[in-house]
């Protein structure tokens, strides 16, 4: 019993180092991919919980502001891991840009179930896209761009900002490079 007890321990422990090291190396090249992609004058990075994932400011001329959160799976605790796969599906990444210039439309673009607060607004457009919903006045073509990544699940304008809820995989800089490059 104490055997076994010892062999969970050290793979418990073994996880961890293995599980660290790859959120670390996850977040250093997903970072060199952004300030490649968004080119920001002045940064500011701020920790979320050791691994598990960091928030971003950057400034860049023309833009009152660019933020970004990342989180990432608990890959560190492999006894939490199959429970956040289950709920969160993978690592995830929150955007908010606003530009000094803003956004005269608004638009959504959402994968899968509507949240109420945007349900309740009286749309102009309702269009079903392959497993998109758009939501908005007039549908713009660089949209169509979008659809083919898969890790969307929420892109909108609104507010004066461009919003966006995206799940990390292979597509994830793609996406960066070619939304800065079409709605921005």
């Amino acid at each position: 019993m104490i055997l076994v007890l010892i062999v969970v321990s050290l793979i418990i422990i073994g996880g961890f180092y293995f599980g660290k090291r790859r959120n670390l190396s996850i977040i250093l090249d997903f970072v060199k991919m952004l300030e490649e992609t968004i080119k920001p004058e002045d940064k500011e990075y701020t920790w979320i919980g050791g691994v598990a994932g960091f928030k971003a400011s950057y400034r860049k001329k023309g833009f009152k502001k660019i933020e970004i959160t990342f989180t990432l799976l608990p890959r560190q605790s492999i006894l939490f891991l199959p429970f956040s796969y289950l709920f969160f599906k993978g690592d995830r990444i929150f955007l908010i840009i606003e530009p000094l210039h803003g956004f005269k439309e608004e638009w959504h673009l959402i994968k899968g179930k509507i949240p109420q607060d945007i349900k309740r607004k009286k749309w102009e457009l309702v269009k079903k896209i392959k497993s998109f919903t758009f939501l908005g006045k007039n549908f713009p073509k660089e949209l169509l761009k979008f659809i083919q990544y898969k890790g969307i699940k929420h892109i909108a304008k609104s507010n004066n900002m461009l919003y966006a809820f995206v799940l990390r995989n292979k597509d994830t800089p793609y996406f960066f490079t070619s939304l800065f490059s079409n709605l921005i």
